[in-house]
């Protein structure tokens, strides 16, 4: 949450702190919890698979709407001639989601031991 989601030279750099920077990460954090709860030699089943379904879908929704509202603030910046960056938190963010998904899938599937 502390990496820049988004930098250009007018404007500075704006935080995972900020806005609803924090909301993908506690949604990854929640799905985390409950996905290493029990037993892990058995599939995740009941409410803990529902509730981190909807944890790891709320995290992935969420990244890909800050994914384009800082693609669409950059090219705004570009088109004042300043130059802007996606940051690295951003993308660091979008992995983790890309990652929950596949522990997701892995933890109803089959659990991991």
């Amino acid at each position: 949450m502390l990496l820049p989601y988004f930098a250009a030279d007018r404007l500075g750099t704006v935080s995972g702190l900020t806005a609803a920077g924090p909301l993908p990460t506690f949604a990854l954090a929640a799905a985390g919890v409950v996905a290493l709860t029990g037993d892990r030699r058995e599939t995740l089943t009941g409410l803990p698979a529902i509730a981190a379904a909807v944890a790891v879908m709320l995290a992935v929704v969420l990244t890909g709407a800050a994914l384009i509202d800082a693609t669409l603030a950059a090219r705004e910046a570009q088109s004042f001639e300043s130059g802007a960056n996606l940051g690295s938190g951003l993308w660091l963010l979008a992995t983790a989601a890309v990652a929950a998904v596949g522990g997701l899938i892995a933890a109803i599937g089959g659990r991991v031991s």
